[in-house]
């Protein structure tokens, strides 16, 4: 891993602790993750909230198989677009 990318990792480690820590463990039950990469963040998130259906939207084809192994169901777009869902229809964005 190069300077680059160790950087942007280590911060992404920290901005993830925190918008963890600041879930109060409020119930759910549909979650949307803009930039869901792999999946892992958005799921440890459905974990603790009970979240019983994730949706993510992602960029990157190649993370999507990922993501989509973990039960997320992920649409291919970027945030330049519309997205393809009714006002309110999620619980966390």
């Amino acid at each position: 891993m190069g300077f680059r990318e160790k950087i942007w990792s280590d911060g992404m480690k920290r901005y993830e602790e925190c918008i963890y820590q600041m879930l109060t463990g409020e119930q759910c039950s549909r979650i949307l993750d803009l930039g869901c990469g792999d999946g892992a963040f958005t799921k440890k998130i459905a974990l603790k909230l009970g979240c019983t259906d994730m949706v993510g939207i992602e960029s990157h084809i190649e993370k999507t198989k990922k993501a989509e192994n973990l039960g997320i169901k992920v649409f291919i777009s970027d945030l330049n677009h519309a997205l393809p869902f009714d006002g309110c229809s999620f619980d966390i964005v």
